[in-house]
């Protein structure tokens, strides 16, 4: 085999091997860019975490209140008589209701 034939061997040989790794960068540019972990789709994910954070951060709270609430339910005579009186409007025997019309 003559130098040119070798020449053109190592040449054809380095063109499809440049060609081969374009193809692969393109592929990995495409998944990057488009794919399923691409950076569009991280930062989606990553924005509905941190609305659904805030969302556990808010029914946490709310927890906390209701929580709250049960114990002075369970230990508070005061609270549970002023629930009965302002949300039900009961009254002690002998006490007289009087409701007062706003102007």
């Amino acid at each position: 085999m003559s130098s040119t034939q070798k020449n053109r061997i190592n040449s054809f040989i380095t063109a499809i091997g440049i060609i081969f790794l374009l193809i692969i960068i393109a592929f990995i540019l495409h998944d990057i860019l488009l794919g399923t972990y691409s950076i569009n789709s991280n930062n989606k994910i990553s924005n509905v975490v941190i609305s659904k954070e805030r969302e556990l951060t808010k029914i946490n709270n709310e927890n906390t209140k209701l929580i709250e609430k049960i114990d002075s339910v369970k230990n508070d005579e005061s609270y549970v008589e002023n629930i009965a009186r302002e949300e039900f409007g009961l009254i002690k025997e002998g006490e007289e209701y009087f409701e007062i019309e706003p102007e």
